[in-house]
């Protein structure tokens, strides 16, 4: 069986990884899969594996922006418009959902009401139901959220599966087989609570920041993306 590339595309705040571990660690924990399965890599440390020889490539996150650009952004958006183009399965989780936008032809700017944070309540189309990763989830659900940016010009021939008042874009396709999540399936409970405290700069009192943190919830249906994902590329 060819593992999973993830696409490693940065890491948490470095106060948290001895307790949860870095993105990576999130994503195959959310999989529930055998961490065999996955072969980690971001291209400048640790070059990709050719295409051959991995099943399919899921993005990561990152505490970057998408329109800063450079190098290392061009790098991913070229492998990513190459596995996109050779029908290699892909999944973008947030920073990654952005990225995988930006290289297919969308654009990715600051989100003009800010920073969405917490728990967030997210309504799926009816085309959902038939849709092979979506269908997963219920039309309703809630699930974790941390974004500064946002998609603010889809690709071509992509479609929305998903959104919220907020952010219209949590659930994307952009092709037969390469969708994007702006929510992130691979938090669990205390890890956005984590991510809350640490974004208490942005907030403008205690009184908000408190507020975010007593809606979390533990959630089982967002993770269901990120199962579902290794169902149809393993299994």
């Amino acid at each position: 069986m060819k593992p999973i590339m993830i696409l490693k595309t940065g890491s948490t705040f470095s106060g948290i990884t001895h307790e949860f571990g870095d993105f990576d660690d999130w994503i195959i924990a959310a999989t529930g899969e055998a961490p065999g399965l996955f072969v980690v890599a971001d291209g400048l440390a640790k070059p990709f594996p050719v295409f051959e020889r991995i099943s399919a490539i899921i993005v990561t996150g990152s505490h970057s922006m998408v329109s800063d650009g450079g190098p290392q952004v061009e790098l991913w958006a070229q492998l990513l418009r190459n596995a996109v183009g050779q029908s290699l399965p892909v999944l973008g989780i947030c920073y990654g959902h952005q990225l995988l936008a930006y290289a297919l032809g969308g654009v990715v700017t600051d989100h003009a009401g800010g920073l969405e944070l917490g728990q967030v309540e997210i309504e799926l189309a009816a085309a959902a139901q038939d849709e092979p990763l979506f269908s997963v989830l219920p039309q309703k659900f809630s699930a974790y959220a941390s974004h500064l940016q946002s998609i603010q010009f889809l690709p071509p021939a992509a479609f929305v599966y998903g959104g919220n008042r907020f952010e219209t874009h949590h659930a994307v396709r952009f092709a037969p087989a390469a969708w994007g999540v702006q929510f992130h399936p691979e938090f669990n409970q205390r890890i956005m609570q984590a991510y809350i405290e640490y974004q208490r700069p942005r907030l403008k009192t205690d009184a908000a920041m408190n507020a975010l943190l007593e809606k979390v919830e533990p959630l089982a249906d967002s993770g269901l993306v990120l199962q579902r994902f290794c169902q149809l590329v393993l299994h």
